[in-house]
């Protein structure tokens, strides 16, 4: 949900701007109409708050952890002197850490988390669940915020990114984390900033070793088209906290990587054609849903991931330097980002020669990539996924022992 500050002055902007009294009359009303469905699917939003509630309750009070059985443990840190330069550390309770480390004291996996929030909301507790679960997995996971628009603009929230990469790197390993086996997670607006941070930094940082990005925003102009279709780009803090639509190609990751050339300019009667697709294929059975899609070449899953791949990428973009591997993942009922934005940069990747994977989910939706965590109710594909993404590097080097 947006910021609802921000979204009362666009509108009021809006609207203010609009000539007669019945087209200020319709938009007034349409906006009433988009308030009231906002605040309805906030309902939506309530068993994600209780989890990450009451994981939040369970990691910070040790004696509420030892009751209700918590395998984990949160400590608050600052890589920045703002307000909001603020990371929470979950790593596996002592015992188990130990344990995880093992004689040689390798060091864990380590997990950094950029929320999204329209790149103007999001808090730390938010994401307790995950830190919680996926340190009970033996991963060391951090999970960062960034100062806000109106506060700053989105060239200032990659800096703090950047610098809680740099934080990270420097911090891990006093968490019993291993530097060298660090993997940037962003979701929505933070994967945005993620990847605009890793594309900064790509020529002088070793770290991270692999970029999760999921159901991010890639083309702002695109993605600005997209909102204006669904008649929210005023409410939406996007095209302000870029600065303008003038500002919108130098903070988009798919053109920086030469995407342009690749893709060409979005319209409107391409997001309908995308979007009457995505009907389509909704309607179908979710089981044969995915494999249609890859037969229609609708979906590039990526190349080989291995190092012969890896060593084929250091040929991408010069102005990058060599890319991490990055994991693409967008859900196809995802209404606020839609899946097609990360096939489209899938197409930029290969076309720089970069490792990446890039998998969609036919029954996830926008909440679905961070709602997975401490669920309790069996298998589930997005997270099973990233843990084996967090996993891989720790599993192989125990293979070769």
């Amino acid at each position: 949900m947006p910021s609802w500050s921000l979204a009362i002055e666009g509108a009021r902007r809006e609207v203010g701007a609009l000539k007669g009294a019945l087209p200020k009359a319709r938009r007034i009303a349409w906006f009433g109409y988009f308030t009231v469905r906002e605040i309805l699917s906030t309902a939506m939003l309530v068993p994600f708050a209780l989890r990450s509630a009451t994981a939040r309750t369970r990691v910070t009070s040790e004696t509420v952890g030892r009751l209700l059985g918590s395998r984990a443990r949160v400590q608050r840190s600052r890589y920045g002197d703002l307000e909001r330069n603020m990371v929470d550390v979950y790593t596996p309770k002592p015992t188990e850490l130990h344990d995880r480390l093992g004689s040689k004291g390798q060091g864990l996996p380590v997990v950094l988390f950029v929320h999204g929030g329209v790149w103007s909301s999001g808090e730390l507790w938010h994401y307790s669940a995950m830190g919680e679960d996926l340190a009970s997995q033996g991963c060391v996971v951090v999970v960062a915020t960034y100062n806000f628009y109106p506060q700053v603009s989105v060239e200032h929230q990659v800096k703090d990114v950047k610098d809680a990469i740099d934080w990270t790197e420097r911090n891990c390993e006093s968490f019993g984390g291993n530097r060298e086996d660090v993997t940037l997670v962003g979701h929505s607006s933070g994967a945005h900033l993620s990847l605009m941070a890793v594309l900064e930094g790509a020529t002088s940082r070793q770290c991270p070793r692999s970029v999760v990005l999921m159901a991010g925003v890639y083309d702002i102009a695109k993605h600005y088209e997209y909102e204006r279709r669904r008649g929210v780009h005023s409410m939406s803090a996007m095209e302000r906290a870029h600065g303008g639509e003038e500002n919108f190609a130098r903070f988009s990751p798919a053109l920086l990587l030469g995407g342009e050339s690749v893709l060409g300019p979005g319209t409107s009667s391409d997001i309908e054609d995308r979007e009457r697709q995505r009907a389509e294929l909704m309607a179908e059975e979710p089981e044969g849903v995915c494999e249609r899609m890859r037969s229609a070449g609708l979906v590039l899953e990526g190349g080989d991931s291995g190092p012969g791949r890896a060593a084929g990428a250091k040929k991408n973009n010069e102005r990058f330097g060599s890319l991490p591997e990055i994991h693409l993942m967008s859900g196809l009922r995802d209404n606020v980002v839609p899946w097609y934005w990360s096939q489209e940069l899938a197409l930029v990747l290969r076309e720089n020669e970069c490792s990446f994977r890039n998998t969609v989910y036919s029954e996830a939706d926008h909440l679905s990539f961070i709602g997975c965590f401490n669920r309790g109710e069996g298998e589930n594909a997005i997270r099973e996924d990233l843990i084996e993404i967090f996993l891989k590097n720790r599993r192989a080097s125990q293979r070769v022992r």
